[in-house]
């Protein structure tokens, strides 16, 4: 908001007619470029934490032609209270202490309260527009997400009374206006930006926040449609960028720590089941993998298997459909090759576009394939030993019996005597 100096009689306000109520639309029904378009504001225009500006961050923002909006009480002219120029170099200075009477007023029920808050407001700005030479520029401060009585996130914050935000706005624009795209083009004063610059620990905080979320970016080409993994995790990393939670420290950092371990359950959300160690007995045979998907959306990811040593012939790569919320098996041919011992297999996964995915694993194998060669060998060998003891043993009874019958046929017959009392 814009204020100019006028000595001109406020005039009195016309009664206009009640307009139409308009009919409520639906926000899941809009497109996107609608639910974030955010009307005719100048998008160069940049409005950092007040607590953590300095000239660096002006002068960061500014370099691509960009303006920081900027309280006067962080630079060097008006760290006294004074009144400094609207228009600095890379930056627009709002004056602190009208913003601060209009953004109280704004939030205030109380009517007489109300009132008398902007009245001080209003001979703030006047005040304020004559020292500066005859403008002045004051901003409503932006309500936070923060419950000041706890420190604890208020997801449902109470917004400002509709009419006392109105009532600050003409307060505000009683005084004459202009666009703020003219100040923008004003000559810029000499006015020293100072502040306390930002914060290395929240600063480290942040960063730190931007690597894990770059990290699900790159991962989310796992998925069909990858705002289903990014899109809620970007929401939440930047209303924790919320200019609100500088006051509330303790609760700003609970906030984080919460959000960085959900930021790390969803990058490791899919990876490698550790696996047992295999005994291999035969030439071939599936080797069992099992890939774990924790999120609530099927994955496409590639499985790649790479021994150590040619004694075992594994199948490289496999793409794996891997189903929600619970663990795929994937099953990996395996040929037995030139001798027996031991093999590690090495196991990882990667996305459709290269990007590791979990950590990767690694499964030992012992190689006794030989044993199925001498198994069938010492069977066939019982076999065939079994077979030729039955022969021998039948031809000898049959040689036994043939014996038996020939000395039987070569015995001469007993004479037969009669019974004398016959």
């Amino acid at each position: 908001m814009r204020g100019r100096r006028s000595r001109a009689p406020r005039p009195t306000p016309t009664p206009s007619a009640t307009p139409t109520p308009r009919a409520t639309t639906d926000p899941a029904s809009l497109p996107l470029d609608e639910l974030l378009a955010i009307g005719g504001t100048p998008a160069d225009v940049h409005w950092p934490d007040p607590g953590a500006v300095d000239a660096a961050t002006v002068a960061a923002l500014s370099a691509d032609g960009g303006a920081s909006l900027v309280p006067s009480t962080v630079t060097r002219e008006g760290e006294s209270g004074a009144t400094v120029a609207p228009r600095a170099e890379g930056a627009l200075v709002y004056d602190q202490h009208a913003s601060t009477l209009l953004s109280a007023a704004a939030a205030l029920d109380d009517e007489a309260t109300r009132d008398a808050t902007l009245a001080a407001a209003r001979a703030s700005i006047w005040l304020a527009a004559g020292d500066a030479g005859g403008e002045v520029l004051v901003a409503l401060e932006r309500p936070g997400g923060v419950d000041a009585r706890d420190d604890s996130l208020d997801r449902d914050p109470s917004p400002r009374p509709a009419d006392a935000v109105a009532d600050a706005v003409e307060a505000a624009t009683s005084f004459a206006t202009r666009p703020l795209s003219a100040l923008l083009g004003d000559e810029p004063a000499a006015v020293e930006i100072g502040g306390a610059g930002p914060d290395e620990a929240r600063a480290a905080a942040v960063n730190e926040l931007h690597g894990r979320e770059n990290r699900l970016n790159e991962l989310g080409s796992m998925l069909s449609d990858p705002t289903l993994l990014t899109a809620q995790a970007r929401a939440e990393a930047l209303q924790l960028h919320g200019v609100a939670w500088s006051t509330h420290l303790d609760a700003w950092e609970g906030a984080v720590a919460a959000e960085q371990q959900s930021l790390t359950a969803l990058g490791d959300a899919v990876s490698i089941v550790p696996p047992s160690d295999v005994q291999l007995l035969s030439a071939e045979a599936p080797l069992p993998v099992w890939v774990r998907n924790d999120l609530p959306y099927p994955v496409t990811v590639t499985l790649h298997a790479q021994p150590d040593n040619p004694r075992v012939a594994v199948q490289p790569v496999a793409q794996v459909e891997a189903a929600p919320s619970q663990n795929t098996r994937v099953r990996i041919p395996v040929e037995a090759g030139i001798g027996n011992g031991q093999v590690r297999i090495a196991l990882s996964l990667q996305s459709p576009t290269g990007v590791a995915v979990g950590a990767p694993q690694s499964i030992d194998v012992t190689v006794r394939a030989d044993w199925e060669r001498a198994a069938v060998v010492v069977l066939a060998v019982l076999v065939v030993g079994l077979a030729v003891l039955g022969t021998i043993r039948t031809v000898r009874r049959r040689r036994r019996r043939a014996g038996e019958e020939a000395a039987a046929s070569e015995r001469p017959e007993a004479p037969r005597t009669e019974d004398p009392r016959g």
